[in-house]
Formats: C-alpha cells, structure tokens, sequence
C-alpha cells in the first residue's frame, strides 16, 4: 500500500484511464476512493481548468449570440439563424429561447462539475 497522501502506480494508471473514457459520450468515470486521491500536479491542474472553461465558454458565447442577434438587422439575423442558432423574434419567443439556453447549460455545467468532483472559481 502506498504511504499515506500518495498515489500509487496502479491507482495512478486506473485514474488515467478514467479521465480518457471521461471523454467519451455517455461514460460516466468510477469516481476513485476518497483516500486515494492525492492533490493535483501542476499539469493535471492546467488540464482540470482547461476542462472546466472549454465547457463553460460554449455556454457563455451561446447567451452572447443569442444577445447580439436580436439586435442585428433582419438580413443578418437570418444569416445567424441559418448558423442554427435559434433567434427569437418576439417577447414571447425569447423567453422560451433563453429557457432552452438554461436548460442545455445547466445539464451542461452540472455534469461538469460532477465529472470534476466540484469546482472552485
């Protein structure tokens, strides 16, 4: 067994291979022992945020689009809304939109935040 607060070979091999198949669609990593995890390096720290931030800015830029769009003139909300994003024309239609937008971002950021075991900002 390893020395307390230390990571084994093993355990370090089984954690790799988890945050791999983390990143296949509907995998769900083992989450591993709570006296198993060491405190990150640097690199895995650096990987960690980049994970973080590359799921959360698509979220952010689709609030933007959506945002900016319903200020454009008609010919280039069409071209945006060609792109698939969805524009709202009326008071009515941009609530709906902005609840979709939530829905796909919390369900997106939560399983992010599962996947990390939480989150510090």
């Amino acid at each position: 067994s390893p020395p307390s607060g230390r990571i084994g070979p093993h355990s370090a091999r089984r954690a790799s291979a988890q945050c791999m198949a983390a990143g296949s669609v509907g995998v769900q990593p083992e989450p591993l022992p709570l006296g198993d995890e060491a405190p990150l390096t640097p690199a895995a720290r650096v990987k960690r945020a980049l994970t973080f931030w590359g799921r959360v800015v698509p979220i952010l830029g689709a609030y933007k689009v959506v945002e900016v769009a319903a200020d454009l003139p008609a010919p280039l909300r069409l071209a945006v809304g060609l792109s698939g994003v969805r524009i709202p024309e009326t008071e009515t239609e941009s609530g709906e939109v902005y609840e979709e937008l939530h829905e796909w971002g919390s369900q997106r950021l939560e399983s992010t935040i599962q996947e990390l075991k939480g989150f510090y900002v």
